[in-house]
């Protein structure tokens, strides 16, 4: 079975960037034909408690 990558196949631009507060904006420019294809990718991303903690800086836990 064949694997492509999301963001370098199936967008036309990919930008993410960083707020001054630490949040992260993420534009995805997708092809037509990919649309469905991408919301159903996004709506099955799904994560764990400890995935959270691993990834969760000191910053963001004083903000919650």
């Amino acid at each position: 079975m064949i694997q492509y990558s999301m963001v370098e196949e199936c967008t036309n631009r990919y930008e993410a960037t960083r707020a001054p507060d630490g949040r992260l904006h993420i534009a995805i420019d997708v092809p037509c034909r990919f649309a469905e294809l991408w919301l159903d990718k996004l709506d099955a991303l799904r994560t764990t408690d400890d995935e959270i903690a691993a990834f969760e800086t000191p910053d963001a836990q004083a903000t919650k």
